[in-house]
């Protein structure tokens, strides 16, 4: 064991769920982004934030192999996952913090249990963290996600509501 791995030992998130990364029935990617999540202080994981029509994931590598970090259901029953793997129902997204040098810009997720994780957006794995293309992959993503979840995209099983009159009622031939 050389200095390189006593560090990565240092500074991995080891308790984190591993889980592998399995498309659910009828699931289909929409957007996926390169991001990485501030586990702690000194930890974080690089990964894909990674979103379908049924859920948001953020996954990582593990030794080769994709798995779950986080998982958020987009909706309020997703048919088909197991609820325990899941972080929470996704209720909001937002813009987070601007790039700096020790960071890239970020997007806030809050969930329905009431955390706040926020998630390091980049163009691409190579992109300088103050780069503009950054800013502009985490405000696409934000819009995407904001879309997925928005009220419009999840009708809600409830009464029928007839349609309203139509104001122009002269063109109807009754």
């Amino acid at each position: 064991m050389g200095l390189g791995d006593a560090l990565r030992g240092l500074f991995s998130r080891r308790d984190a769920p591993l889980e592998p990364l399995v498309p659910l029935a009828g699931e289909a990617e929409v957007a996926r982004a390169v991001g990485t999540w501030r586990a702690g202080t000194l930890t974080s994981v690089d990964g894909h934030l990674v979103l379908t029509n049924q859920r948001l994931v953020f996954a990582s590598d593990a030794e080769g192999v994709t798995v779950a970090v986080l998982v958020w259901a987009l909706h309020s029953s997703n048919p088909g996952h197991d609820p325990v793997a899941q972080t929470g129902r996704l209720l909001a997204v937002e813009v987070g913090a601007d790039a700096s040098l020790t960071g890239p810009p970020s997007l806030v997720l809050l969930d329905s249990t009431g955390r706040r994780i926020e998630i390091g957006i980049l163009a691409n794995r190579l992109t300088p963290n103050l780069s503009g293309a950054n800013a502009v992959a985490r405000d696409r993503m934000v819009a995407t996600v904001r879309s997925a979840i928005s009220p419009a995209n999840n009708p809600q099983p409830g009464r029928h509501r007839p349609a309203p009159p139509d104001g122009f009622s002269w063109f109807n031939d009754a």
